[in-house]
């Protein structure tokens, strides 16, 4: 039987009322959304499993990032679409040129973009979920 417990929230994050621009703030700034602090990952792409600060849990359920990472290729790709048209439309470069140029980008953004995708979730979880069921 195990004896592991769940780090109990500290009432800094029951009651985080940080503003929207604060929370985008704190992800871009790959910040624990609620109280600020850093670090909070290990690495790039690997999240420690709570606030060492305040006790906020980051994976609280399966499948909680999946928003996020929807919203990090949805963002990424689009960033690459984007490139590509406006090579096509500026540029006198032929097509390989122009995929020398978007191939890297469409690999590369989404794992550029990743701790930043994450941080946004739970900035956006923390604005749209209710303080009484946090």
């Amino acid at each position: 039987m195990s004896t592991q417990h769940e780090p109990v929230p500290h009432p800094e994050y029951l009651q985080s009322t940080a503003s929207i621009p604060t929370l985008i703030g704190r992800a871009l700034k790959r910040q624990c959304p609620v109280c600020g602090y850093h670090p909070i990952w290990n690495g790039w792409m690997t999240l420690v499993d709570s606030c060492p600060n305040c006790g906020y849990v980051f994976r609280r359920e399966g499948g909680y990032f999946l928003g996020g990472y929807a919203l990090n290729l949805v963002v990424a790709e689009f960033i690459a679409m984007f490139v590509l048209v406006a090579l096509l439309v500026w540029t006198a470069w032929e097509w390989w040129e122009i995929e020398l140029v978007v191939l890297p980008l469409a690999i590369g953004l989404p794992i550029l973009f990743f701790p930043f995708s994450r941080g946004l979730w739970m900035a956006l979880d923390l604005t749209f979920t209710p303080r009484n069921q946090r």
